[in-house]
């Protein structure tokens, strides 16, 4: 895949659709959540852990807050690059690249932010909530 071999970097946003990046991006999710498992007690939440583990290293590394910004800076501005090649290429609407990449962004964070008090995310919930979301936005 293409992300595997460049990263987040924007000239590869300019070979991958939008909802491919978006199955690329839930299919990584559901690999995180696999490889966890094994760190987690049965019965425990491993995104109420993820989540507490950053508001702890928050708490405990004095440049925590500008590392995660920089990382969520980064991701959000290749999904806003797959977001403007899907707008030239006419797969979704026009419509601001900002806008739509932080709405995807806040669709599964904010899904997986809920879920964490109900057990944990599920990929195939997620994906339905984009799936939605990209229905709206699809040419």
């Amino acid at each position: 895949h293409v992300l595997r071999k460049t990263g987040f970097h924007e000239e590869a946003a300019k070979w991958i659709s939008l909802k491919e990046y978006l199955e690329v991006y839930i299919n990584g999710a559901r690999n995180t959540i696999e490889s966890m498992r094994r760190f987690v007690k049965e019965g425990n939440n491993g995104f109420g852990g993820y989540f507490s583990l950053l508001y702890q290293a928050r708490r405990l590394f004095p440049d925590f807050d500008k590392e995660i910004h920089e990382l969520f800076f980064r991701e959000t501005s290749f999904i806003k690059a797959v977001v403007r090649n899907a707008v030239e290429t006419e797969e979704i609407k026009e419509l601001d690249p900002e806008e739509v990449a932080r709405n995807l962004r806040y669709i599964f964070i904010g899904h997986s932010f809920e879920e964490s008090f109900n057990g944990g995310m599920e990929p195939d919930d997620a994906w339905k909530h984009l799936m939605f979301y990209y229905q709206l936005i699809k040419k």
